[in-house]
């Protein structure tokens, strides 16, 4: 949304008026949260490669959608869309990678698929800036961002169908077994040993409710919802704050990029170690601190190559949080019924650090958002 706004798509759409970005920001999370757990559910029982294929293939039509939009009012509608589908992905990706693999092998997993969103990201920036400047079809070159990167997606995402792995106990199930039932017994019994809760357990109402009810679930969704402020910060005014500290339009585009790659190797890195040494909490306030100084250098610091220094700081900080606290969770719940409703909870529960960031980087304090990194340094400082 971010670099579509500096391409074109502000000035064409009257994105600039009012709130109308965190508005458009805002709604994507009130389906993002909603459907969580019921996606969860769904992917049970149809099965993780179709549910999860199915899932990115909407998701790549809402963002081509976005595209032959003639008004603001059309790309919020869109960003509902992406919302729900993408609502549903993330959990179940996460749920299904917990089943997979014993407690602390988890965490090294799970920043490996964020490692995946920070590349599309950071990548997904310098490829936005030669889909900018194409003028074809009467279509200026934000519409083209949209567009090409909704084609990439509709076309990859059938392969998910064949590419992606089942959950253990139904993966013998498929029309090309990844495994032979006796390996699918080797796992399920390290499983087990681990955890006990290598059997799948139905869901039902009553488990949702009960699940629910658990204070220890609440404690983990908060400190998610804190951490996904972060992200959702850097994510989405990134490339605008960059454009407050003067630089063009091409190097925004250009400088935006790095903070990402960087991240990847810090965040992995550091969720081997956590693996290694059987550790998260310290982990977590790792993270928190990390991404606390990079916000305070961005708002306080006069050189703009130290303020460049701290984005880099509050990417890595905040991206490297999110499967920290997420294997947490994982470590400490038993039962795949459970654990379907807590993982769906958890990522929901980031959404609504995704609607605070929305509302807290407002455009009147626009090129430095003073109020909006606080507000954000205050959320994980509270974690």
């Amino acid at each position: 949304m971010a670099v579509a706004l500096i391409a074109g798509m502000g000035k064409e759409l009257d994105f600039l008026q009012g709130n109308r970005y965190s508005v458009a920001l805002l709604v994507f999370f009130v389906p993002y949260f909603l459907f969580e757990i019921p996606s969860n559910i769904a992917l049970r029982k149809v099965g993780a490669a179709l549910w999860l294929s199915f899932l990115t293939f909407a998701w790549g039509m809402s963002v081509l959608g976005s595209g032959f939009a003639h008004s603001w009012t059309v790309i919020v509608g869109c960003r509902i869309l992406m919302g729900a589908f993408e609502g549903g992905f993330i959990p179940g990706c996460m749920y299904l990678i917990s089943c997979w693999y014993d407690r602390y092998q988890t965490q090294k997993r799970m920043s490996a698929f964020y490692a995946i969103s920070l590349l599309a990201g950071g990548f997904g920036n310098i490829l936005a800036y030669g889909l900018m400047k194409i003028r074809a079809g009467g279509y200026l070159g934000w519409r083209w961002i949209f567009i090409v990167e909704g084609l990439i997606t509709v076309v990859l995402a059938p392969l998910g169908y064949w590419l992606i792995v089942d959950f253990p106990d139904k993966v013998h199930l498929s029309r090309r077994p990844f495994l032979t039932p006796d390996e699918v017994q080797i796992i399920k019994d390290r499983l087990q040993q681990d955890r006990g809760d290598a059997e799948y357990t139905k869901i039902t109402p009553k488990h949702v409710i009960a699940t629910l009810g658990k204070w220890q679930l609440w404690v983990y969704s908060l400190q998610f919802m804190c951490a996904g402020i972060g992200v959702y910060a850097f994510a989405y005014f990134t490339p605008l704050i960059l454009q407050g500290l003067g630089f063009t339009t091409t190097k925004v585009y250009l400088l935006s990029a790095p903070p990402n790659i960087a991240a990847i190797f810090y965040a992995f890195g550091l969720s081997y170690l956590a693996d290694h040494l059987k550790l998260r909490a310290p982990f977590v306030a790792l993270h928190s601190i990390v991404t606390i100084v990079g916000l305070m250098l961005v708002e306080y610091c006069k050189n703009n190559s130290v303020r460049y220094f701290g984005v880099f700081l509050g990417v890595a900080g905040a991206n490297g949080n999110l499967p920290a606290i997420l294997a947490w969770q994982a470590n400490n719940i038993r039962g795949q019924d459970t654990r379907a409703v807590a993982s769906g909870f958890q990522i929901a529960a980031g959404a609504i650090g995704g609607i605070y960031a929305s509302t807290t980087f407002i455009a009147k304090q626009a090129p430095k958002y003073a109020g909006g990194l606080w507000a954000t340094a205050f959320s994980l400082d509270s974690a």
